[in-house]
């Protein structure tokens, strides 16, 4: 992880399975907290990349919990706004 968070100090792109890496470790609360302050300022700094962008998708993807869903039918009977 070092590795990955130097490459950003020094403004350099990273790859998608690095920045997977990083925002896996991110996502999962394992990044010391000024870590991960200082990854994140540096990557806005220097500007993402779609590469980058791709990895934290990916990562955001590989994280996520399903939604749990009844066992019953259901159906949606509210509006999203702005229609009345």
């Amino acid at each position: 992880m070092e590795a990955i968070i130097n490459k950003l100090y020094e403004q350099q792109s990273l790859t998608q399975e690095e920045s997977q890496q990083l925002f896996d470790i991110i996502i999962r609360g394992e990044l010391d907290p000024i870590l991960m302050a200082s990854a994140l300022t540096a990557l806005k700094i220097k500007g993402e990349t779609p590469d980058e962008i791709a990895g934290a998708a990916k990562a955001l993807l590989a994280n996520a919990n399903p939604f749990p869903r009844p066992d019953y039918d259901f159906a949606d009977i509210v509006g999203t706004g702005g229609d009345g």
